[in-house]
C-alpha cells in the first residue's frame, strides 16, 4: 500500500505537477488488494502455484524454495498489472484541468502572442 501510494504521488507529480494525497492513498490501497489476494490464494492452494513452482524444481531448486519463488513470481506479475492501473487511474483523477488553470493558460498565451506581434512590428520598422 505504501509503495502504491508513493508511485501514485510520483506519477502525478511527473505527469502534471499536481499531487493529491487522498487520491494517491486510495489508488495505493486499491492496487495492494490484487497482490494480497493472489498471495493468499497461491499460498493456500497447491494447484495455483504448482505450474510455477514446478518450473523452478525442474531447474534443480529445492522444493521449499521453489514454492516461495512460485508464489513470489505470481505476486510480482499481479503487482505489475496493478501498478500500471494505479498510475493510469491516479493521473486520470488528479491531472484534470480546472477552469482557473485554463483561464490562466489562455491569458499567458494571449500575452505571449501580443509580445510576439509587438516584436514583429518593431522588427518590420527597422
Amino acid at each position: 500500500m505504501v509503495s502504491g501510494t508513493i508511485i501514485s504521488l510520483l506519477s502525478t507529480q511527473l505527469q502534471c505537477s499536481k499531487t493529491s494525497f487522498l487520491s494517491s492513498l486510495k489508488q495505493g490501497s486499491i492496487s495492494a488488494v490484487g497482490p494480497t489476494i493472489v498471495y493468499t490464494l497461491t499460498a493456500a492452494f497447491l494447484i495455483l502455484r504448482k505450474p510455477f513452482s514446478q518450473t523452478f524444481v525442474s531447474f534443480g531448486v529445492p522444493e521449499e524454495t521453489s514454492r516461495m519463488l512460485g508464489v513470489g513470481y505470481l505476486v510480482m506479475l499481479v503487482s505489475w498489472i496493478t501498478m500500471v492501473w494505479n498510475v493510469h487511474q491516479s493521473e486520470k483523477a488528479v491531472c484534470q484541468t480546472t477552469a482557473k488553470e485554463m483561464t490562466d493558460f489562455k491569458k499567458k498565451l494571449l500575452a505571449e502572442l501580443a509580445e510576439k506581434e509587438k516584436q514583429k512590428e518593431e522588427h518590420a520598422k527597422k
